[in-house]
């Protein structure tokens, strides 16, 4: 697993945030008694967190929404979305408590027959991200983009091969490392069977019982003929 610098993080996001969206109301609350820790000497914190839920063990759940965080299905399996620019992917979501709002990530998949990551070493691994606010303690960010981009390792790997032809109901490894700047960090790890697209892969790669639907990919689109507004996957 590739850690994410904590230094370049909070950088970024002193950059890429606005002062509302970052730290929040900085209004003084005298009446709680629940204090958070305080921040390493010389790390500037970046985002807010309410102090009454430092009372609540830091915890962060891996799921694979795209729209809305969705936790992993019951079934154990994860679809190897064929995206429109001919690529592949799965989407990856998470769900953190007692975390600032601004964290910084960093996923990885492996390959568990074989050990090789799926997942080049580069932008797309690591990132920024400012929060969706569940309630005051728990906050989600969807539609991560987990790429299936580095298959050369793999056994009976060909120049032409695809993850639906290497990975077919192979099982995945599924990591993410979630960490603010009060010095909080955790990994979680999970594992699941490779699906198909049912969409565009169903004929190479057979969709697997809780992996057989997918989500249109314009989340804007109307998914009820007689709706008159888009419908709202996460309520």
């Amino acid at each position: 697993m590739r850690t994410a610098k904590l230094s370049t993080f909070a950088a970024l996001t002193l950059a890429a945030c606005n002062q509302t969206a970052c730290t929040g109301d900085d209004t003084d609350d005298t009446s709680s008694v629940i204090t958070c820790p305080e921040p390493d000497s010389g790390v500037t914190p970046v985002g807010f967190i309410e102090e009454a839920c430092c009372a609540r063990d830091p915890e962060v759940e891996l799921g694979v929404g795209e729209g809305c965080h969705e936790p992993l299905s019951e079934e154990g399996c994860v679809t190897m979305v064929h995206g429109p620019q001919g690529g592949w992917h799965i989407w990856f979501s998470f769900q953190t408590t007692t975390f600032r709002n601004v964290v910084s990530y960093e996923i990885d998949i492996v390959d568990v027959e074989s050990g090789e990551s799926l997942l080049k070493d580069d932008a797309d691994s690591a990132r920024v991200a400012v929060l969706a606010t569940e309630d005051e303690c728990v906050h989600t960010y969807p539609g991560v983009f987990g790429y299936l981009n580095q298959l050369s390792n793999l056994p009976d790997y060909t120049p032409t091969s695809t993850p639906p032809e290497l990975l077919c109901h192979k099982e995945l490894e599924l990591s993410i490392t979630v960490t603010d700047t009060d010095g909080r960090e955790i990994t979680v790890t999970e594992r699941a069977l490779a699906s198909g697209d049912p969409n565009k892969d169903a004929d190479i790669c057979s969709p697997l019982p809780g992996c057989e639907d997918s989500p249109p990919m314009d989340t804007g689109e109307l998914l009820d003929d007689s709706a008159t507004e888009p419908v709202d996957e996460c309520a």
